[in-house]
């Protein structure tokens, strides 16, 4: 019998943006404030994130917008902004490809929540297990940790799983376990290949 669930992985913090701090006269990580701060000149408009310096508190202002004519920002974007809305804030702060211009390294966080929601299949005995990942932001956590903390298993039994091809991810690659964790990726464990002990933990640990 398969069960299929769904993993919901949200990182606890947004990434730490290390560049070079002009109070502490070194290279800083920064973080998010989730504050914004915006300018407005005539028709046109400068947005920025605020970030702070973990050493000394000294800000940096991260650009979002710059000398955008207000009317092309879309007017629910622009009353978040103005609301210092969370969310949005966080969408920002998660966002790498946007921050990396700015930074000397951008260290994504290892700590993730997961929520597990089961889409189809009984809980009680399945001998099949298949995993979808849904990631939100982004995190530099492995994906032998993130299976073994979230399965109950040892990292080494879940190498052993892959190994054996009782475990198979897609999209495959090379070292694919040593990886970060990617949106949208799928695992599927062949159950009837651990002990009784790991394999009511597994499917315990799995589902809920």
């Amino acid at each position: 019998m398969q069960l299929r669930v769904r993993w919901h992985i949200t990182p606890k913090e947004p990434p730490r943006v290390w560049r070079h701090c002009g109070h502490c006269g070194a290279k800083s990580p920064f973080v998010s404030s989730g504050k914004f701060r915006s300018n407005a000149q005539k028709k046109r408009l400068d947005v920025w994130l605020i970030y702070r310096c973990a050493a000394c508190g000294q800000t940096w202002n991260y650009p979002l917008f710059e000398r955008c004519a207000i009317g092309e920002i879309d007017p629910t974007l622009f009353q978040a902004i103005a609301g210092n809305c969370a969310e949005t804030a966080r969408r920002y702060a998660c966002d790498l490809a946007g921050l990396r211009p700015y930074a000397d390294r951008v260290e994504a966080c290892e700590e993730v929540r997961v929520e597990k929601v089961i889409l189809s299949g009984d809980a009680a005995s399945p001998d099949r297990l298949d995993i979808a990942l849904g990631l939100s932001g982004s995190c530099d956590l492995r994906l032998e940790r993130l299976l073994a903390q979230e399965l109950a298993l040892s990292r080494s039994a879940v190498r052993r799983l892959y190994e054996m091809r009782a475990m198979t991810v897609t999209p495959a690659g090379r070292a694919v376990l040593r990886r970060s964790v990617r949106n949208e990726q799928s695992i599927t464990v062949d159950l009837r290949a651990l002990d009784n002990g790991d394999l009511a933990a597994a499917i315990l640990a799995g589902a809920v």
